[in-house]
Parts: structure tokens; C-alpha cells; sequence
């Protein structure tokens, strides 16, 4: 049976729901991922959020409506809920199911905003903390990245041998 994660909110609310892990370990590393994608996204109104790990049947992965902030679209899964372009490659490279496909993703995002930056056009506060935000949650990120390649390596080591 395929492993699930679910990511819920304030009085358990479901906010992500995602199926088809081959092993607890990967829905969790998932379940992790997506955690701080949402709470690197609403940024500065973060919801305490818990990953739930099952085993269960295949579900398709949707995404449930969270609270918008004022004036602010609510969709987290297209570039209309999010304030700035640079943050949906942020949003992908969270979701992306590959690890050794993240690293790009990672460095996609870093690029576009170290491109945003430099840009002659001034931005405002908000941006540059959510900036700094994406930027940290990335940085966690590639190292928790960086970790489960290595952890891995070993153990395919001995089952070659």
C-alpha cells in the first residue's frame, strides 16, 4: 500500500493531501518539504501546520483553499495566489519529487531572485522579507537535501556488494 502525508492546519483542516510514496520515510521527507513551502509562502501570517504520515489507498494531490490575506488570492497551487514571480519557482522546487532534481530547482529560484535584486525597479518591504524568508527556507532545504543523498549513498553501497 502506498504511503500518504497530509498537511492540516488549525482544527485539522486539511491543507495538502498528497499519495504514492513507496516508504514512510519518503511521504515524511515529503510532508516535510511542503510544510515549509506553506509556511515560507504565507510569510508573515504563517499557520502552525502538522504533517500526518498513513498508509493508505491512492488519492490524487489537490490543494485546499488556505486563509488569504487581505486583498490576496488564496491558491497556492498557481502563480495567481502568489505576490511575487520569483516565488512559484521557490513553490517548485518544494515540490519537486526528485531529489537529485531539486538541487536545479533550488538553484532556478536562487537565480531568479538574486535576479530580482539587482533589478533597477525598488521594492518594497515585504518582498524583501519574504526574500530573506525564501531564501532561508531554500538554504534549510538543499541541506536537508544534501543530507538524504548522503544517507543514501551508503546504503546503496551494500547492497551492491
Amino acid at each position: 500500500m502506498p504511503w500518504i502525508y497530509e498537511l492540516r492546519g488549525a482544527e485539522n483542516r486539511l491543507v495538502e493531501i498528497r499519495s504514492g510514496f513507496s516508504t514512510e520515510k519518503d511521504a515524511r521527507n515529503a510532508g516535510l518539504r511542503a510544510k515549509r513551502l506553506v509556511d515560507c509562502i504565507c510569510y508573515p501570517n504563517p499557520e502552525t501546520l502538522m504533517v500526518v504520515i498513513k498508509e493508505g489507498e491512492s488519492t490524487t494531490s489537490r490543494w485546499v483553499e488556505m486563509p488569504a490575506v487581505a486583498g490576496e488570492s488564496s491558491s497556492l497551487g498557481s502563480l495567481e495566489g502568489l505576490r511575487y514571480p520569483w516565488q512559484q519557482l521557490v513553490l517548485d522546487a518544494f515540490r519537486e519529487s526528485h531529489p537529485k532534481n531539486v538541487q536545479l530547482r533550488i538553484n532556478v529560484a536562487e537565480r531568479a531572485i538574486s535576479e530580482r535584486l539587482v533589478d533597477p525597479h525598488p521594492f518594497e518591504l515585504a518582498e524583501r522579507l519574504a526574500i530573506g524568508e525564501a531564501l532561508l527556507s531554500l538554504r534549510r532545504l538543499l541541506a536537508q537535501v544534501r543530507a538524504g543523498l548522503t544517507e543514501e549513498e551508503p546504503d546503496s553501497e551494500e547492497s551492491i556488494v
